[in-house]
């Protein structure tokens, strides 16, 4: 499994400047009154923004998603930022080899998975966090797979 980064468009950048503006707000109050530098967008996104250890030695890879869904306090973060990861999760064997995708709710942060537990935490549309945990549901010989 390749995955290619992309170069920052100019909706990028917009998008990225926005959610530095609300960054700054959360810390200090209102950006455009502050002393800053101007926000250098990178040229390209980061493919990959987390990695898990799944059940029965799968490798879950998280892909960078859309930055209009990222958390704002993630522009000030180490790479790769955690708060940029889409809800795609790719899923591959203890090998290597793709297995398929796993489509997580929007805003949810996985944390750990334990057999077929998913915790993380679940923010909502105002990012307030609370611990979240799903089930995992793995087709089995009934389900015809």
């Amino acid at each position: 499994q390749g995955w290619l980064s992309r170069p920052t468009s100019a909706a990028d950048q917009e998008v990225l400047v926005l959610l530095e503006a609300e960054r700054i707000r959360n810390l200090v109050g209102d950006p455009w009154k502050q002393d800053r530098k101007p926000l250098e967008a990178p040229t390209e996104l980061p493919v990959i923004t987390d990695l898990a250890a799944g059940p029965e030695g799968t490798i879950w890879v998280q892909r960078t998603g859309d930055l209009r869904r990222a958390h704002p306090m993630a522009t000030g973060t180490p790479d790769p930022p955690r708060g940029w990861g889409g809800s795609a999760w790719d899923v591959l064997d203890p090998e290597g080899r793709y297995l398929g995708t796993v489509d997580l709710p929007p805003r949810f942060r996985l944390g750990v998975i334990r057999d077929s537990l998913l915790v993380g935490v679940q923010a909502d549309a105002r990012y307030q966090d609370a611990v979240g945990v799903l089930r995992l549901h793995r087709p089995g010989p009934r389900d015809g797979s």
